[in-house]
Parts: C-alpha cells; structure tokens; sequence
C-alpha cells in the first residue's frame, strides 16, 4: 500500500503543469488532482485537461536554441487549450546524463553531450581505476556502489568536457549544467546566479549518493584532483518544491505568478509513474531499443555487477535496470512494415482454430506449434549483456537467420495480411515465410526470456513483483503481448495496460505541492531573452 503521513490537511483541487523534454520532441500537459496523503496520488485519480507537444529536428548544431524556441511554442499551443494561470506547480523530466558545462553566469563552455554519447571511454576507465586505489587507501575495507560507472555516466561525460575545455577556463569556477536544470532554469534562472539546483535522479549517474544524502566522499576526492573549479549542484529530492516561478517566465508562458518548480526527474522515470504504478511491488517492462525494467520497492537495491540500481521516490525506492536486448535487434533485421506483418502472421496462426489447422501446409502447422512455446533465445546484437545477466562474452541465441528474403509481395500495403494468404504461397515463398516466421518468434520469445530472468533476479535481491505494466513501442507487438500473458501473468501478479505512456503526465504525479519550500524564495534574476542561451 501507498505510504501516507498522519494529520494531514484536507484534500485540496491542484492544477500541475508537466513537461517532457525527450530526444524526438517536447510534451505537456496540465493535469487536475486532488492533493493526497500518500507519496504518490492514487492510480487513475488524475483527469488530464490538456495536453500539446511539439517535434524536435535532429541537428549537428547545439540544440539549446531549438529547445529554447520549442519550448515557447508548445506553452504556447498548451495556453489555447487551457488558462496557464490556474497552474499551481511545475514539474518537469528530461534525459538522463545529458548535460555540459557552463560559467556561473549560466553561460554555456562546452558543447551539449547527449546522453547516448560514447565519448568518454577514457573516462570512464580511468574514474573505475580510481576507485578501486580509493578503496584501497582508506583504513577499513568500504565497499562503493555507485551509477557513476560506464561511459554514458554523467560524470565520465563532465570529466571529458572538463579536458576539452583551454587551461583558463579550467581554472575558473563552472556549473555542471544536465538537460533538466537548463529546463528549470527557462522558469526560475538560477543558473545566472551561479547556484545550479538539480534533483537526485538526474545526480545518481554522476555519483550523488540518494542513500547517504551527499555527494560521497571517493566523487569529492575524485572532483578535489581532476576537476577542483567544478561546483556541485545544490540537490532536492523529486517532486518537492524549491522555487516560485520568476516574474519573467511568468508573464512570458503566461502561468501564473505564484507557480511552485518542483525538482524533477528523468523521462525514464516519468514513463514508469505515467503507467500508473503506485504501490510496493508494481513493477514496468519497456520494450524500445532495450529493454528496461524497474520496480517500485520499500528500500534500495544496488547490484552494479548486474548494472542495478536505485533511484529514491519520496519513501519509495525505484530499483531498475537495463538490458542490451531490445527491439534494435528487431530493427537489424526487418523494417517495421515487415514486423507487422510478422507479428500480424503469427497471432492469427496461435488464434487460428485447430479444426482448420490440418488444412496448412505442414511447414505451417510446425511453425505454428513452436510460436505458442517459449524456446531458449537471447536476442543480442552482439556479445555482452550488463542486466539481468553481468556477461561480457553472453552471444546471443537465436533460430537461425534466413537466408532467403522475405517476399516483398506479402509485407505490401495492399497485401493479404492473413493466415489465408498462405494458402497461395508456392513453396519457395512458403519456405521463406516459414523460416523468417521462426527467426522473429525466436527474438520475441527472447524478449520475454530476458523479462523472466530480470524479475527472478530481481526476487533473488529482494523484490517482488505485485502488478506488471508494459510501456514503450514494442507494446504494440501482439505477439509480444500474447507471450506475456502466457509467461509472466499470475492471479497474484496480474499484467496490467498502462493508464498512460506519456512521461509529462507521468512527471506530475510525483509533485508535491503539499510540501514547504526547501529553500529561500531566488531574489529576481535578470533572466535571458528567449532566443538568447
């Protein structure tokens, strides 16, 4: 059950602004709830007044400016929908590790590393290396789990910035800047006073302790040597207020002028919340390029060998982790017209009445009993898995890849997408379609064998599962669904559809108006003119 505070006051109507700044656009809406007891307002309690989102275009030149004017349009086409100057709160997420390095005038240094960046292979190698001589130094063995780790760490990313940067300006004082400060910035403008703010999910992969509180004490010895004129951000946990909107971005968005910003979170995180997940034990699988999955526990999990971890919730913790399997080794072999079609293929052969199964050819009919199985797959576009397996060498099971295309006349728009067009197959294309038929059923039935191994493992550290939702692209793979359903639902742990895929819904539910504001009121700011960075 939620877990609620005593003696609190009665429930009052909010109106919650939530943005969602990803990589292919931008999202809002506005969201009317009653204020709750509990760390997280019940599921489906929430009514969505409206909502609005705008594209980003992939570009070689710095983003900021087109996330600057971007933003502006989406409030913009929000405030035709609805009066912005009803909105009580601000909450918002962004991508996780995305950031640079700025002056403390807000003033950008480095160029913007995206949170996919591969860059700090050095890095990253050299920030584990230095660990292991911390450890080695202090007086009592210590035992240091961290998500700092790996090349896409916000640290290892800071710390290659930090190198490219000429000698003068690495000797003045800089702000670590991610993606989701610049976006509390737009509404506050803290970062013109040198005191970045930025909340304890977008921190974790940077070191930031969500456990002990505080920066710990091997990342500020580890900062004290390499990068000594690096200022920390000051942290809050996500959801609670730490500023009113400043009277520029008030009358430029036109919200209302008492508006709490409240620290905000990662996209990742807002996905799992806008499923409706609220309860210890709920759990989220989302199947895009890979594979997350993350649960909703009652204390933290931290198993870097299996790269596991824990992002802090209110009293919750979200422990989570990510799989290199995933749709992109779908995407290698078939285009998404050719998935659908084998996805549409295969639910009509496991719905198709056993009566007529004797009419398939008998390559069919073998098909058809091996995609109600689940075989022994690992989908991998190479070899290496980091969770739910630490395996560097696992090489990834499949059926054997076809070596004959998939005809082109059965995945055209016009096509007969049915167990019927099998029956006027001539045996070369009915070889190519079965053999193809088995090499996706293989990679799916894998998805599911790597859901599988994540929530034993997860059982095996300490959580279990209560209700399963299922978020991402590959939601719309029946077959996908069909396996699940099969599998991984039990009475006692039931798969439930998401109340929502939206992470700017997702993001408000985790606001907490209710609460005092942790820091002093920012004196007013001269904030920058929109198109200005």
């Amino acid at each position: 059950m939620p877990v609620c505070q005593p003696n609190f006051p009665p429930p009052k109507t909010q109106y919650l602004l939530g943005i969602d700044l990803g990589t292919s656009g931008l999202r809002a809406v506005v969201v009317q709830r009653e204020s709750t007891p509990c760390d997280l307002p019940v599921e489906n309690k929430e009514r969505i007044l409206a909502q609005s989102q705008v594209a980003l275009k992939a570009t070689d030149q710095d983003p900021r400016a087109q996330w600057q004017s971007k933003l502006q349009s989406l409030l913009e086409a929000l405030g035709t929908q609805v009066d912005l100057h009803q909105v009580d709160g601000l909450i918002a997420d962004a991508t996780s590790s995305s950031l640079w390095l700025s002056d403390l005038q807000g003033n950008p240094l480095t160029p913007v590393l995206m949170y996919h960046s591969q860059v700090a292979t050095q890095q990253a190698q050299a920030i584990a290396e230095f660990i292991v001589q911390w450890q080695k130094k202090q007086p009592q063995p210590l035992s240091i789990t961290t998500a700092a780790l790996g090349v896409s760490s916000s640290l290892a990313k800071a710390w290659y910035l930090y190198q490219q940067l000429p000698a003068y300006s690495q000797n003045q004082p800089l702000q670590l800047v991610h993606q989701i400060d610049w976006l509390n910035d737009q509404f506050v403008g803290f970062l013109g006073t040198g005191e970045n703010m930025s909340d304890e999910n977008n921190l974790l992969k940077f070191g930031y302790d969500p456990a002990l509180g505080d920066y710990p004490p091997w990342l500020r010895a580890f900062l004290a040597q390499e990068m000594p004129f690096l200022q920390l951000p000051k942290v809050g946990r996500v959801g609670q207020p730490f500023a009113q909107i400043a009277h520029q971005a008030a009358q430029r968005f036109g919200l209302k002028k008492t508006c709490q910003v409240c620290y905000g979170t990662t996209d990742s995180l807002a996905a799992f919340f806008a499923a409706g997940a609220s309860q210890l034990g709920d759990a989220v699988s989302s199947l895009g390029s890979s594979i997350a999955i993350k649960l909703l526990a009652s204390r933290p999990v931290f198993a870097p060998e299996f790269g596991l971890y824990s992002h802090r919730i209110g009293a919750y913790w979200l422990v989570g982790g990510a799989s290199n399997s995933g749709g992109q080794v779908l995407l290698k072999y078939y285009d998404i017209a050719q998935v659908e079609y084998l996805d549409t293929l295969s639910i009509e052969l496991i719905n198709l009445n056993a009566s007529l199964e004797q009419s398939l050819p008998q390559a069919a009919q073998a098909i058809r009993q091996s995609l109600q199985q689940l075989g022994d797959y690992y989908p991998l576009l190479s070899s290496g898995e980091r969770f739910p397996f630490a395996d560097p060498n696992l090489a990834p099971r499949l059926a054997a890849v076809p070596d004959c295309p998939l005809p082109q006349c059965m995945t055209q728009p016009d096509a007969l997408k049915s167990v019927n067009a099998i029956q006027q197959m001539d045996a070369e294309q009915l070889t190519a379609v079965a053999a193809h038929l088995l090499f996706y059923s293989s990679i799916v039935q894998g998805f599911v064998q790597v859901e599988l191994a994540a929530y034993q493992r997860l059982t095996e550290l300490g959580c279990r599962r209560s209700q399963l939702f299922a978020v991402g692209g590959g939601t719309r793979n029946r077959y996908w669904q069909r396996l699940r359903q099969n599998y991984l639902h039990r009475p006692e742990n039931p798969l439930k559809s998401p109340f929502s895929s939206d992470a700017a819904f997702g993001v408000t539910r985790l606001a907490r108006l209710d609460s005092v504001l942790l820091s002093k009121p920012f004196k007013e700011t001269s904030m920058k003119a929109p198109g200005t960075l």
